[in-house]
């Protein structure tokens, strides 16, 4: 899982040698699970949705797809060291 900013949207995507990224779609629940899971449309709205987020409700549960669930997620701990080691 990573972020992207682009045109001023932060973007929660997965990536697959960018083809998901340049040619994502939002997932629709019961659907295909591609592409962009969410856009937000400023820092403070990925900032307000990120800080309610567990590493359960960003481990890719909602897919129903064992390849995307605990698949390189983003979890308090890879963000914890994130931040440790950004020198701020």
């Amino acid at each position: 899982m990573d972020t992207v900013v682009e045109d001023n949207k932060v973007l929660y995507t997965h990536f697959d040698e960018w083809l998901t990224y340049r040619h994502g779609v939002k997932y629709v629940s019961e659907g295909e699970y591609v592409g962009i899971i969410r856009a937000f449309y400023s820092k403070v709205e990925f900032i307000d949705w990120l800080s309610e987020q567990s590493d359960y409700s960003l481990s890719g549960f909602e897919t129903g797809d064992n390849w995307y669930v605990d698949n390189q997620r983003v979890t308090r701990k890879r963000l914890l060291h994130l931040i440790e080691n950004s020198g701020a």
